[in-house]
């Protein structure tokens, strides 16, 4: 019995047909890549750099209000505020802050803290 050799179909003649996709695409690869390197060397055009400029600016601008701003307010709550605020909670007890600080530590039993 003798064995047949497998016929390549896409080996000898028909390799140049297996590649053309993928040489085509990497040829327009290669070219996005060249158009993408020849704009990122290239200056800006002036309209598109004077509204950088002018963006820098403002910003600069912007942070220097705000930070006047900030040190206004900040001034203006140290003056209004008297020494204690408003909304600080009274002093406990120390019987009372140890009873809670029990009630608050790991254990291996869940305990709950007796009512104050």
């Amino acid at each position: 019995m003798t064995r047949r050799l497998l016929e390549r179909c896409f080996g000898g003649p028909h390799l140049n047909a297996r590649r053309a996709p993928h040489t085509s695409h990497l040829a327009q690869i290669q070219a996005a890549f060249e158009c993408d390197t020849l704009h990122a060397v290239r200056p800006p055009p002036p309209e598109i750099l004077h509204q950088l400029k002018a963006a820098r600016h403002d910003k600069v601008e912007n942070k220097t209000r705000e930070r006047a701003r900030q040190v206004n307010t900040k001034h203006r709550v140290s003056l209004s505020t008297p020494s204690s605020h408003p909304h600080s909670p009274p002093k406990v007890r120390e019987h009372t802050d140890s009873i809670e600080r029990i009630g608050r530590t790991r254990t291996r039993v869940p305990c709950a803290a007796p009512p104050p």
